[in-house]
């Protein structure tokens, strides 16, 4: 799929269409991860934390 790269105040911006975002499970305000690797750019999506309970009660105690 084909988009151009434009200008967003002092950086670049590409709109990722409809489609592709519902394909790749992105939503309006979720983080992802972006980075530069072997002349690709790649974007992933940010992986929900998983929690161990315990752990989280005991920052209570």
């Amino acid at each position: 799929m084909l988009t151009k790269v434009q200008k967003w105040g002092n950086s670049l911006a590409i709109r990722i269409p409809k489609a592709l975002a519902e394909e790749a499970g992105l939503e309006r305000g979720k983080q992802v991860d972006l980075h530069y690797e072997d002349g690709e750019l790649r974007i992933r999506r940010q992986r929900r934390e998983r929690y161990d309970l315990d752990e989280m009660l005991a920052r209570f105690c």
